[in-house]
């Protein structure tokens, strides 16, 4: 894969459903989508349902169903990738995710590598 660009970077990101779904909790309405690098690294792409604001009318708030998205990168365990964070930072998941400009700059960074 080569990715020349941020704006092939984003695009790789923003179509994480072309990865496989790789684990699924229909009940809590959460799909979880995994892509491995050759070097062991990982980006997870969690995709959630929630309730977001759309309107307020006669007196009370109206919501609508939407569909989000928080990426998570695991760094394999030879992956010499530094953030702001501390080493450790990208060993295990992390619910809350990372901002697209973290795994951005991993996949410019280590193109080489990956």
């Amino acid at each position: 894969m080569q990715l020349k660009n941020k704006t092939q970077r984003e695009q790789f990101l923003d179509n994480y459903t072309k990865w496989k779904i790789w684990k699924e909790l229909p009940e809590l309405e959460l799909k979880f989508y995994r892509y491995v690098f050759p070097n062991g690294t990982k980006i997870i792409a969690t995709e959630y349902a929630r309730m977001k604001f759309s309107d307020y009318r006669c007196g009370h708030f109206e919501y609508k169903k939407t569909t989000d998205v928080k990426y998570c990168l695991l760094l394999s365990e030879h992956d010499s990738f530094k953030t702001e964070n501390v080493d450790t930072a990208h060993k295990l998941y992390s619910p809350s995710g990372d901002n697209k400009s973290t795994i951005i700059r991993y996949l410019t960074e280590t193109k080489q590598e990956v």
